[in-house]
């Protein structure tokens, strides 16, 4: 939109791509959504911003990212992350849990800065040079793992806890399969 002066005069939506080929993966460049979105709500010259848009080929693999961009249909500020995602969590639960918070902070410093997939060394076609790498801190992503299990306890019988452990532990194996190849 910057480059094309808001597209000419026509009405237009500020879009995320999330997800291509359905892929799963850990990941959404929260900061550069947040910042990105802002400068395009902000700019006096962004012209005919009608809406946002989520474009994707597989969807549900990250909600926050989802949360994020469709929550600021009904806002007019981006707001500051790490609340934002406390909250988030909170929400996603049902209740608050410091253990689950701490992860979630450790996930917004980690897979929730990268804005691209980081793809999966397990799934790959073989041959070799993969080129494979976490774009992101993976140490941290693992002890949001070992956050969340500690959370089992108070938030062990809800669904989207349950989703989350499995999808942080799912990508911190992928990473640690992706150091172990490169060795």
């Amino acid at each position: 939109w910057s480059k094309t002066e808001a597209f000419y005069g026509k009405p237009w939506l500020w879009c995320i791509i999330q997800s291509f080929g359905a892929q799963v993966s850990l990941h959404g460049g929260l900061p550069q959504i947040a910042a990105d979105l802002d400068k395009a709500m902000s700019d006096a010259n962004r012209g005919k911003l009608v809406g946002l848009g989520l474009i994707m080929e597989g969807f549900g693999y990250n909600p926050i990212v989802y949360e994020l961009v469709t929550e600021m249909t009904w806002r007019t500020d981006v707001p500051k992350l790490e609340p934002w995602t406390l909250q988030f969590a909170h929400s996603r639960y049902g209740r608050r849990s410091q253990a689950a918070e701490e992860a979630w902070k450790l996930l917004l410093q980690s897979a929730y800065t990268a804005s691209g997939q980081a793809g999966s060394i397990l799934c790959a076609r073989p041959k070799l040079d993969l080129g494979f790498g976490t774009p992101y801190d993976s140490v941290k992503t693992a002890l949001a793992w070992q956050k969340l299990q500690t959370a089992a306890a108070e938030l062990g019988d809800a669904d989207t806890y349950r989703y989350d452990l499995a999808h942080v532990a799912r990508q911190t194996l992928t990473n640690l399969a992706a150091e172990v190849y490169a060795e």
